[in-house]
């Protein structure tokens, strides 16, 4: 379901009574930037030096799209449950998915702390949605509010006084003949007030039994009362505020009668239109409200439910979601853990689980990314079925086949429906469910390009996600491509590495359960193919004495650069064929 600014508080209502009732929710989210040209990201960062970057990019890049998809399961009826049918059936669940567009308002009388900060656009993430079909006309122009808990507060103080009664001006600020023409209103109302109060009381009585619309009823003499003309606004405006606050049943209207003045009319309500003009006041209200704050309220609901939330490769969602919605993210990582738990309870993550070589073997996913995951459960998974309800079949497998296949993949919405998704089906293939699932498995985010998957139950240790045999850090020409190194670990009888480039001539190679350790492999390759590169043990941040910055190879094998003879003409063919008398000696040598 699109949510826009237009429609958000028809919708809001329905959105809480449905977190309410769901099992657990699913974020993601769309933003104008991800990372900073200040900062180069690389494997080699420990946790708190992505905190860093990432910390930067949220306070810097704004939200477009937050997508929240409830997932509530369909209990097993009673005669199967009775039967035993339910037993073995897939579990079947309901989802209801909310695009939320989001869109920073402004007003030019805003003061400083009512203020949102500027949009700014990173070309590479615009031309990444896009291509993915983004409407930014719609972004800016239907996008509703949000903020963070301070602008929240200043923005409430804002609208509680424009609807407080203000203060009513002192007597001496009017001239006698304006004195004059304030007491006769005040006598004029009271009477007005006095007599159709009678006259509906008479109709009370005999109609005894019976609700009447008071309104139907005639009075002698009407119900209204015109008062003469009045020049000054000042004295108009101060009869409004007293009747108002003596005789809230009072409705006065101001009419322009040339160029004397304004000629005012006294109408007295019935109880049924003084409810219908209350209950417009509220609207009026409430809509204010939510043009205001806008989805800053979806974020206190979500807060306030304690249910289990989850996303996919989602470090960098909450920092920016946290950053937009709550306040400003704290300088250190420990600090944002412990706020981060304390506003949700139970947090996971799809790509860490899926990145658990325990539970699925190396080879059972294509690749982890969201997409990935999603297509090797969708229309064959034996752990679950998620239904769509109608309102919300926009995203319905059909509906997109209809729509000429188009896939609606980077719409957070729809990515929010598959992390759900593929969480159920993780999960129930490792042999678990939501409530059954061990801790280990929740409260740890996975780290895009990283080692390590942020711990959030621990202030002061992360999750380091290599296998036992490690990682090999290694140092080779420019030229050196990651075929070539693929070839050389091949000839070792290892491959399924994942490679990493840190630099130009460094890579990263984080190696397979079933390897050889990395001291022992990174012998081998110094040994036998020592002209296309040097291989050492990687020295991981959390186990380098020094900064984490210098983290990689021990002292004794940090070199500055890899001391190469003609590298260009070994991997270009020249030096009377090189390259190729390297591969054969590689080929035919002892093998450990």
């Amino acid at each position: 379901m699109q949510v826009r600014r237009d429609n958000f508080p028809a919708v809001f209502p329905h959105f809480q009574k449905l977190l309410h009732a769901c099992d657990f929710y699913a974020v993601d989210e769309e933003m104008t930037g991800i990372g900073v040209p200040e900062v180069t990201e690389t494997i080699t960062f420990a946790p708190s030096e992505t905190y860093h970057s990432k910390r930067l990019a949220a306070s810097r890049y704004s939200i477009i799209q937050v997508g929240v998809c409830l997932f509530r399961r369909i209990p097993v009826s009673s005669s199967a449950a009775a039967t035993g049918v339910g037993a073995s059936a897939p579990r079947r669940y309901v989802a209801y998915p909310f695009n939320f567009l989001l869109f920073p308002q402004f007003a030019d009388d805003y003061t400083a702390e009512e203020r949102a900060g500027d949009v700014v656009v990173s070309p590479s993430a615009l031309a990444f949605l896009r291509r993915h079909g983004m409407d930014f006309q719609r972004w800016v122009y239907d996008g509703m509010a949000f903020c963070d808990a301070s602008r929240e507060a200043a923005l409430r103080a804002r609208l509680a006084a424009a609807v407080s009664q203000p203060e009513t001006a002192a007597e001496s600020l009017f001239t006698d003949a304006e004195r004059l023409w304030l007491e006769e209103a005040r006598q004029t109302a009271q009477a007005l007030v006095g007599r159709v109060e009678a006259a509906w009381a008479e109709a009370r009585q005999q109609k005894v039994g019976s609700v009447s619309f008071l309104a139907s009823v005639a009075v002698e003499g009407g119900k209204e009362a015109v008062l003469p003309v009045q020049a000054s606004r000042a004295a108009r405006e101060q009869l409004e505020l007293e009747l108002a606050r003596e005789y809230p049943q009072l409705s006065v209207r101001s009419r322009r009668a040339g160029p004397s003045g304004y000629v005012v009319t006294l109408a007295v309500l019935s109880p049924e239109e003084v409810s219908k003009h209350a209950w417009r006041a509220a609207q009026k209200e409430r809509r204010q409200l939510l043009d205001t704050v806008g989805f800053r309220l979806v974020f206190t609901e979500l807060v306030k439910s304690r249910k289990p939330c989850v996303g996919h490769n989602c470090f960098a969602d909450w920092l920016f979601l946290m950053s937009a919605m709550d306040g400003a993210l704290p300088e250190q990582l420990p600090q944002w853990k412990a706020r981060a738990r304390e506003l949700f309870p139970c947090m996971w993550d799809t790509r860490y689980l899926a990145s658990r070589h325990d539970l699925f073997p190396r080879s059972r996913f294509g690749n982890i990314s969201l997409g990935g995951l999603h297509e090797a459960y969708m229309g064959a998974s034996p752990h679950c079925t998620v239904e769509l309800p109608l309102g919300f079949e926009g995203y319905d497998p059909v509906t997109l086949l209809g729509r000429g296949g188009s896939n609606a993949a980077h719409e957070a919405g729809y990515d929010a429906l598959m992390t759900g998704t593929v969480l159920l089906n993780l999960l129930g293939e490792a042999g678990y469910t939501l409530e059954t699932a061990p801790a280990e498995l929740s409260h740890k985010l996975a780290l895009f390009r990283s080692l390590y998957a942020v711990d959030l139950r621990s202030d002061t240790t992360d999750e380091y996600t290599p296998t036992a045999a490690g990682v090999l850090d290694l140092e080779h020409a420019a030229t050196v491509k990651p075929h070539h190194i693929e070839s050389c670990l091949a000839v070792q009888d290892v491959t399924e590495v994942s490679l990493y480039s840190v630099t130009d001539g460094r890579t990263l190679g984080v190696l397979p359960a079933d390897a050889p350790s990395a001291e022992v492999l990174a012998r081998r390759l110094n040994e036998n193919c020592s002209r296309l590169l040097r291989a050492a043990p990687y020295v991981p941040p959390h186990l380098c004495p020094q900064s984490p910055g210098t983290a990689g190879r021990t002292a004794a094998t940090v070199v500055s650069t890899f001391p190469m003879p003609a590298p260009e003409g070994l991997l270009l063919g020249g030096g009377g064929g090189a390259m190729r008398r390297t591969m054969q000696r590689l080929m035919q040598c002892r093998r450990w």
